[in-house]
Order: C-alpha cells, then structure tokens, then sequence
C-alpha cells in the first residue's frame, strides 16, 4: 500500500470516528431536579432551585446533602446566574424532573418565564409543570419524612393524581401548543403546602386563560369530571356520589363506581359568532365498586342507579363547563374545532370575548355493567 492510499485511509477514518466534543461530565454540573418561581419584590421573579449532593463515603454508600437556593433577578436566565454566582459548580436543570409557579407570578403572563427553558435544548421538555396555592418557594423547601427529595415526592403526587384522572397529564412540552395558539387552553395541577403536617396536598386543577392563571380552581372531583369530558380516562376513575336519602342513616346513603370506558360525541353548531351551541354526549361505562345502600341489586334497581348517575353527573358536567367559561378557559379546545370545522364563523370572532357566551348541552349516559362479585 503506498502513501497515498495510507493517507486516505486516515482521511476517511477521521470523517467516521464519532467523537465526544459535546460531552458534559456530571462532575462538572449541579444538577438542579427541582425549581420554583415565585413573584418578588418590585416586579422581580424569585428562583429556587433544590440542588442534591452525593459525597462520596469511604465505605459504603455515600451520603447525600440537599441544598435550596433563592435568588431574585428580572430574568429566568439571571436568576440562574445568580444562583451560578453562589453554588461550587455550574448551574445545570437538563435533568429537572419538576418546575412549579407559585399563584401570584401564575395570574401574570408566563411565557417569559418559560422561554428559557424551551431555548435551550438540553433542558428537559418531559419535566412536570404545575402551580402551587402559596409559594413555590414552601414547597421546595419542606422536608417531608420518609421523602429524601422533594422532587420525587412531588413528581410522584403529579403521576398517582394523573392515573386517577384528577389531574392534568401536563408538561413543559404539552402546554407549549396552548400557551402559544388561540382556541384551546390549558390546566395545571394546583398543589397546596400543609406546613402543620408537613405534606404537600393535590388540590385539583389550575385553570389558565392564554398564559395566565384565571383565579379559578377545580377541585378534585370537577377535575375528574372535566378530564372525562375531555375523553382523557387513564388508569381508574372513581366516582362517590349520594344517590339515596336515609336521614338517619346518612353512611348508606352513598355509592362508587368506576369508569371503565367513555365514548364522546361533540356537535358544534356555528353559523354565526352570536349562535354557537356545542352539544357533548357521553356514554360511561362502569362498574360498581362500593355500595352502601341496603337494597339488591336487581335488573329494576340498576336501572333506577344508572338513571341516577346519569342525571348526577349531566348536572355537575354542566356546572364544571359554567365554570370554564367564568374563568374564560377553553380546557376543551372548542376553538380550535371552530376554526378547523367553520373557518368563515372564525374569521369574524375573536374567540376570548366568544367563548364565554357559547351553549353547553351535556348528555350524559351511564352503564353500570359490573357490580363486582356480590349483589
């Protein structure tokens, strides 16, 4: 082989060796898997961020230190210069698992608070987002028994709540979509901090108009109605309701049941701005999972249950949609179905002042076809 064949060979070699000058070692970074924004002093937003620390031990396992730093700046990006100027190594959020916004900084626009973190690519977009009644500050900084992090401890109230179909299956990716296009909204999960018990509770959902948070929070029973609404069932949904009316024995009056199954119409009528009437039907099917009434549950008495139910629920559907449109949040995305399906209504609205003044005709079917293994 002479030389010249030897040096392309190298030349082509170089071109397919993959390299690693992109790399970035953990030894260098802190790694930040929880942070918070809260509203500060004259107009600045106030950063915390929780930061764990594995030393390594001589024997055994190493032992693990959390630090929680606060910082103010008039930016996402200073703030995390800020804390940058404070911390041993470099500020690093790509494998942040949790962000949350308190009320306050949530009821003004969020997206300049969000920007950052959708320029830059390494950040992770699966990061949970939600906001917290109080400060997010309380919540990052409480230390709760048997939880070594906070932002395990959180994440994993975000996921349980999110398989019971109470919460929103929100994340820094989902929620860009919505915060940037007219015609549909979005909801947070709201969490509240019990500093006597030293617990973070799941509230229900936070709704936002645009990029704000409208003042309005579903509890935990309207979030569930409002995510069937949406057809969005996940793992289990269990519904308690009072379906009878023994005043002395008020424990017998109530019954579960658990949806296994939703199947959703929705007719949208749109001639006109002034006349848009949407019309949602449901069929749930479900399975009786509790029964304290002290009746048989016989083919009559099912149907006596399902008639109920179905009426329960078509009421409380109603008022959880009389409640997104007080808050002017389009969770259903009604808007975006007008603008895809009657382009020429669309044009001549403007859908903020319309969504508010729209018809909302719910129907809601239930079919109790279990009652687990006794009648």
């Amino acid at each position: 082989m002479n030389r010249s064949h030897k040096g392309l060979i190298i030349l082509i070699t170089l071109f397919l060796l993959t390299g690693c000058w992109d790399q970035r070692q953990f030894k260098n970074v802190k790694l930040v898997l929880a942070a918070g924004f809260d509203a500060g002093q004259e107009r600045l937003i106030r950063n915390t961020v929780v930061i764990p620390t594995v030393e390594k031990g001589l024997e055994g396992p190493g032992q693990e230190f959390i630090q929680v730093i606060t910082s103010e700046a008039y930016s996402t990006r200073d703030g995390k210069k800020n804390v940058d100027h404070r911390i041993s190594r470099s500020f690093d959020a790509s494998k942040a698992r949790v962000f949350l916004l308190g009320e306050e900084l949530a009821k003004q626009d969020i997206f300049p608070i969000l920007d950052v973190l959708y320029r830059d690519p390494k950040n992770n977009l699966n990061a949970k987002l939600a906001m917290v009644k109080g400060t997010a500050e309380d919540a990052l900084r409480l230390r709760v028994n048997q939880e070594p992090r906070i932002s395990g401890y959180i994440n994993g109230i975000l996921d349980s709540q999110m398989m019971n179909t109470e919460a929103p299956s929100e994340n820094l990716q989902l929620i860009c979509a919505e915060l940037l296009e007219d015609g549909e909204d979005f909801a947070l999960s709201a969490l509240e901090v019990d500093q006597d018990a030293a617990l973070i509770n799941y509230v229900g959902m936070a709704l936002f108009s645009g990029q704000k948070y409208s003042g309005v929070t579903l509890n935990t029973d309207e979030s569930l109605l409002l995510l069937l609404l949406d057809d969005q069932l996940r793992r289990s949904a269990t519904i308690n309701r009072k379906v009878a009316d023994y005043k002395n024995e008020p424990l017998k009056n109530y019954m579960s049941i658990e949806v296994g199954g939703v199947k959703r119409k929705v007719q949208i009528t749109a001639d006109h701005p002034e006349q848009i009437k949407v019309d949602l039907s449901l069929k749930l099917k479900a399975t009786i999972v509790e029964k304290t009434l002290p009746i048989i549950l016989n083919d009559q008495e099912v149907k006596k249950l399902e008639g109920k139910f179905s009426e329960i629920l078509t009421k409380e559907m109603q008022e959880v949609l009389k409640k997104t449109q007080e808050a002017n949040s389009d969770y259903l995305g009604i808007g975006r179905r007008v603008h895809a399906f009657h382009h020429d209504t669309w044009e001549d609205l403007k859908w903020s002042e319309v969504y508010p003044e729209i018809v909302f005709n719910v129907n809601t079917k239930v079919d109790l076809s279990g009652h687990g293994v006794i009648n």
